[in-house]
């Protein structure tokens, strides 16, 4: 069952359509022991904004959205304090029936794999039907009509025949698409985007990225876009939050996150997107080490076994995510600070080994 701690009375006349403070998720790891996944985790999205959440697997991306939509139940896990502000209203504090009212109407979902989140035995169209019927007043004719209009929005060919077919029918560029026009169905104020372009080629991913921000945009829809790929966030983001070992690194507008990046994983994501200006000359590199399993060591720094810079005092002082180089909204986890020309100085205040 969720749970969540006492937290203040919602501020009214948020400047956010939706605002998670403190969110720490976790699984049962048998018996009553839980261990926690996601740490302290704070996210924001203003209205017409996109936000990006990037990080390897495993970082917290996904589980920190799922429990915003209030699915860690059904994954076998729990929320166990913070809050989640959705238009005025907790998410967390609420039912399970107020909370089907807002997923697919006001905050509609495209998961990772369409394969498996499309069910394999129903056709697209009465899919989508479904979702219409459950969340609108449209009569079955009427969602029928909706949902072409709505294959052919997302620029599916021969969208009639499409209607008909089954999941297996279609290509995976197609299925995203299916993915879209569902999340777009019934005019939500939000989309969370989980993986949307994950198994497709290059060419198809970038149609689909286009076709993403185009439709959010007409509309003035917030999104939410999760991927590991720095590439697609920075195609699309307004703002970017970095994730890694259940906790936000950094974050910040994205011209701040990914031309000035102030913490060392942000920078090792950055030196590892090949490069498009001529050959290269040396070896593409690559951040060492894997992450730290969930429930492990709580001290210190938790990417200081794969940082270059790590000194004696990460392994036993967590530094706070804190606002960097004066920027406004730009706030890095480190004791350290990264130059543009790649100098790493003591942050200020912060006294000791360098």
């Amino acid at each position: 069952m969720t749970t969540t701690v006492s937290t203040p009375p919602v501020q009214e006349g948020s400047e956010f359509l939706l605002d998670v403070q403190d969110l720490r998720a976790e699984f049962r790891a048998g018996g009553n022991r839980w261990v926690p996944v996601t740490h302290d985790v704070s996210l924001s999205v203003r209205r017409g904004e996109v936000l990006g959440v990037v990080g390897e697997s495993g970082s917290g991306k996904s589980v920190s959205m799922a429990s915003v939509l209030g699915l860690m139940p059904y994954q076998g896990g729990r929320v166990a304090q913070g809050r989640a502000i959705f238009d005025g209203r907790d998410l967390l504090t609420l039912k399970e029936r107020e909370l089907r009212q807002i997923r697919g109407s006001k905050i509609g979902v495209i998961f990772q794999d369409p394969m498996t989140s499309l069910n394999p035995v129903r056709s697209i169209q009465r899919q989508m039907v479904e979702t219409l019927r459950a969340h609108t007043s449209l009569t079955s004719a009427e969602a029928k009509e909706r949902a072409l209009e709505l294959l052919r929005l997302v620029r599916i060919p021969d969208a009639a025949r499409r209607l008909r077919a089954y999941p297996h029918e279609l290509s995976g560029g197609m299925r995203q698409r299916v993915m879209i026009a569902i999340a777009l169905s019934c005019e939500p104020e939000l989309i969370i985007a989980d993986e949307p372009t994950t198994a497709l080629d290059v060419t198809v991913q970038a149609d689909v990225l286009a076709l993403l921000r185009q439709r959010t945009r007409e509309r003035g829809v917030s999104v939410v876009i999760i991927s590991h790929d720095v590439g697609v966030i920075a195609s699309l983001a307004d703002r970017i939050a970095v994730m890694y070992a259940g906790r936000v690194v950094e974050s910040g507008s994205a011209r701040q996150v990914l031309g000035h990046p102030q913490h060392p994983y942000t920078l090792g994501l950055l030196e590892s997107i090949p490069g498009v200006k001529g050959p290269r000359t040396e070896r593409l590199p690559s951040i060492p080490g894997l992450p730290p399993r969930p429930g492990g060591d709580e001290m210190g720094c938790s990417f200081r076994d794969r940082c270059r810079f790590a000194v004696s005092r990460c392994a036993t002082e967590r530094p706070a995510l804190a606002e960097v180089g004066g920027e406004p909204q730009h706030r890095a986890a480190c004791h350290f600070a990264i130059s543009d020309d790649g100098r790493v100085v003591p942050r200020e205040g912060v006294v000791g080994d360098a």
